[in-house]
This record gives C-alpha cells, sequence and structure tokens, in this order.
C-alpha cells in the first residue's frame, strides 16, 4: 500500500464502503504503479504523477479522500535544537518555499517545464498531477495540524504508535509567523 498517507486512505475508503481490511487482500509494497498496471493488484491508492499515469493508461478513478473527509498535507520538519538554534535559517527557508510556491503558481508552464525536464516526467503528467494539489506554505488548522493529528489517531487506532503522545506540542507557527 505504500506510506502512511496511502495505508490511512485505503482503510478509511474501506471503512467508507462498509468493509475492513480482513474482507479484502491488502498489499504493502512502495511502487504501486507497477502491480496496477501489471495486473498484479485490482486497485491501489494513487497519489502524485502516478495517478495521471494510471489513468492515462486507462484506469478509472472511483474516489478521492475529499469522498470521505480526509486531507493530507507535507510537513516540514525541524529539531527542536536546530530550530532554537538558527531560527533565522528556518523562518528563511519558509520564505523560500512560500516565494517559490507563488512563482510557480504565476509562472505554471515555465515551471512545469522545468519540472518535466529534471525529472523526466512528461509534461502532461506533471501538469495533471499539478491540478491535483494545492500547493502553499501556511499554518492554518486544516492542512497544517489537522492532517497530522487524524495521522497519529489513525495510527494509534492500528496499534502502529503508542497512544499518549502529546501530538500539539510538535507544532509551531513561530517560524511562519516570522516571514509575515
Amino acid at each position: 500500500m505504500g506510506g502512511t498517507n496511502e495505508n490511512q486512505a485505503a482503510l478509511q475508503f474501506l471503512d467508507y464502503v462498509g468493509l475492513t481490511e480482513n474482507d479484502v487482500e491488502l498489499v504493502n509494497v512502495k511502487d504501486r504503479l507497477t502491480p496496477l498496471l501489471n495486473g498484479d493488484v485490482d486497485a491501489a491508492v494513487l497519489s502524485g504523477a502516478i495517478l495521471p499515469t494510471a489513468i492515462n493508461a486507462g484506469y478509472k478513478k472511483i474516489a478521492d479522500c475529499s469522498d470521505i473527509g480526509v486531507t493530507f498535507s507535507n510537513s516540514f520538519i525541524v529539531r527542536g535544537e536546530f530550530g532554537e538554534q538558527y531560527p533565522e535559517l528556518v523562518s528563511r527557508l519558509l520564505k523560500v518555499m512560500d516565494k517559490t510556491v507563488n512563482y510557480v503558481y504565476a509562472n505554471e508552464k515555465e515551471a512545469l517545464t522545468v519540472f518535466s525536464e529534471i525529472t523526466g516526467t512528461d509534461y502532461d503528467v506533471s501538469k495533471q498531477s499539478w491540478d491535483l494539489w494545492h500547493y502553499g506554505v501556511t499554518v492554518d488548522e486544516a492542512t497544517f495540524s489537522k492532517p497530522i493529528l487524524d495521522a497519529y489517531n489513525f495510527l494509534v487506532s492500528t496499534d502502529t504508535v503508542p497512544a499518549g503522545l502529546d501530538v500539539n506540542s510538535f507544532f509551531t507557527a513561530e517560524y511562519f509567523n516570522a516571514i509575515q
């Protein structure tokens, strides 16, 4: 199934339609696209550039996480000691990330062309993948802390991590606020 997000999504999709992991055979693989394209699996939770690749190969998207009320986000993480020792550097990195995202939105065709050349990804696949996501640097609850809290609660429910962590203590808007 891939990483935690894909695992969580697969289990929540099953739950949404009244099934459990005991009703299907879940396969944990790093490469989720190849087994699907080879016919070794019947369905997969896909994200990023591999989703348009599967769609372009004739597969059908039957649901997405918004159908089940799940949001995933990628987070920028630093060790506490590093952040305390180099707060200006952390804030500067966030500012560069924010400027980069804004530049890409303002110059989408150029940015996607460069991305496609660097990664060897077809431009149309890169564009399809780009259009599926919202990119940005933010600390709003819906995209900053809620997805991580949801993932933590999911991991606790599957006995992957122990309960009792103060996950809220993991978040700080200090560096983000410094670039505003």
